[in-house]
């Protein structure tokens, strides 16, 4: 809930047009540029100055809720889980349609961003995301999605959604990434992808509670689904 009052915070920036700093101006207090808070909030001045039209601000309130509405299903997902399994069965659906709720929106976000000199590439990108971020919508709302047989299906989708992600992200590295974003931006983006393998590993292998099936402490505190998030 922490990372949802945050980001509200990111949603009253955008939506008031609060303004950072200019670029190269440093902070009295602590000596920073302001690039990395702009590249956050596009909706003021710094390197991507260009994005505080309606468009944009359309975009970056969908990827500030996206945000918000995973990490609110999550933790109702975490509280009410152990009441019944029909309980769990009900929250786990909610949970994951607020992963793939924030997955698309900020893959939109991003590549709206990213690739903001190349319209073409932008818009095709954009379009087929959007699509299969709707087939991902209509597959959430059947009676059987969130059931356990289906796990190996979930686990293929995404491992699919993630790696069109870093297809995407290696192309933009590779190709349409200018000298500034590559200083800016390389080394987060990176790390991000590091980060998301790692808890992905652990989201598709179940471990460790299925080494440890009949522990308690494994299946409450240390399963698989605490070490994704």
């Amino acid at each position: 809930m922490i990372t949802a009052l945050y980001f509200l915070y990111q949603l009253y920036l955008i939506i008031f047009k609060v303004k950072i700093m200019p670029e190269g101006v440093t902070s009295p207090s602590s000596g920073e540029t302001p690039d990395h808070r702009a590249s956050m909030s596009l909706g003021g001045a710094g390197y991507y100055d260009e994005f505080h039209n309606e468009e944009s601000k359309v975009l970056q309130v969908a990827g500030c809720l996206g945000i918000i509405c995973c990490t609110t299903a999550s933790t109702i997902f975490h509280l009410y889980n152990p009441i019944s399994e029909r309980v769990a069965e009900m929250t786990l659906r909610l949970d994951l349609i607020g992963i793939g709720v924030m997955i698309f929106t900020l893959t939109l976000t991003l590549v709206y961003v990213g690739f903001h000199e190349h319209v073409w590439e932008q818009r095709a990108i954009m379009t087929v995301m959007l699509l299969i971020g709707a087939i991902n919508g209509i597959a959430q709302m059947t009676p059987c999605y969130a059931q356990d047989k289906y796990n190996n299906h979930r686990v293929v989708f995404y491992t699919l959604v993630v790696t069109i992600c870093f297809g995407l992200a290696l192309s933009w590295f590779l190709f349409y990434a200018s000298e500034k974003e590559m200083k800016l931006f390389a080394v987060r983006l990176i790390m991000s992808f590091v980060y998301l393998g790692i808890g992905f590993a652990f989201y598709i292998s179940k471990y460790p509670e299925r080494l440890f099936p009949d522990s308690r402490l494994v299946q409450i505190g240390m399963q698989s689904h605490i070490w994704w998030h």
